[in-house]
């Protein structure tokens, strides 16, 4: 690192950013799923019966999903600004990895958004948005080890996003990315809306 100079230690921190949003992805999955966990548990049917209808509820568990998952990407952020200024970096440089995984919460709720849409209309194959979660990370840790073809790390949203701080932020591929979050929700609610409610 001391012969790399800036240039390695941005690069470092980079990585690190980008690991710790892929780590966040669980939870934003498993947020994503447990509206089809309380519908095995039977509890949706319940309540469903009521006034509530499905789609404010279904929309209440989308919030809690987009409010915790920026709250899991930026605080693993704060966690490590906080550790390079316990090491001894400058006062500075920690806000730069801040907003660095702002760009990270857009690839984390596509893949959480794929749950929602999988639970909307296939709710037994729900399960499979972890697949999606399994091979970004494999893309992540591995993609350039394995030489995997460019169009196949594309698939991964993590792909598309600037490694900050070793690289500038855009604002194009994370606000796509956002649009084909809020698709996937819509899809999602559309699906939930329509197909009956999982009995047990």
């Amino acid at each position: 690192m001391a012969q790399g100079g800036g240039a390695l230690v941005d690069a470092y921190f980079a990585t690190s950013v980008l690991t710790l949003a892929v780590t966040a992805a669980g939870f934003a999955i498993a947020s994503a799923l447990r509206p089809r966990a309380e519908e095995d548990d039977g509890r949706v049917e319940e309540l469903l019966g009521t006034a509530l209808p499905r789609s404010r509820w279904l929309f209440g568990h989308v919030v809690l999903t987009l409010v915790g998952t920026v709250a899991v990407v930026d605080a693993s952020g704060v966690g490590l600004a906080l550790g390079y200024l316990i090491v001894g970096g400058d006062a500075t440089s920690p806000w730069v990895l801040v907003r660095a995984t702002f760009g990270y919460v857009a690839p984390v709720l596509v893949l959480a958004a794929v749950a929602r849409a999988l639970h909307g209309w296939l709710p037994w194959l729900a399960w499979l948005s972890w697949l999606g979660l399994a091979f970004a990370a494999v893309v992540v840790l591995f993609g350039e080890v394995l030489d995997l073809p460019q169009w196949l790390q594309d698939i991964s949203p993590f792909e598309h996003v600037a490694l900050v701080p070793a690289a500038s932020f855009e604002w194009a591929p994370v606000l796509i990315l956002a649009g084909l979050v809020g698709v996937l929700s819509a899809v999602g609610q559309l699906g939930f809306r329509r197909r009956d409610i999982v009995l047990t």
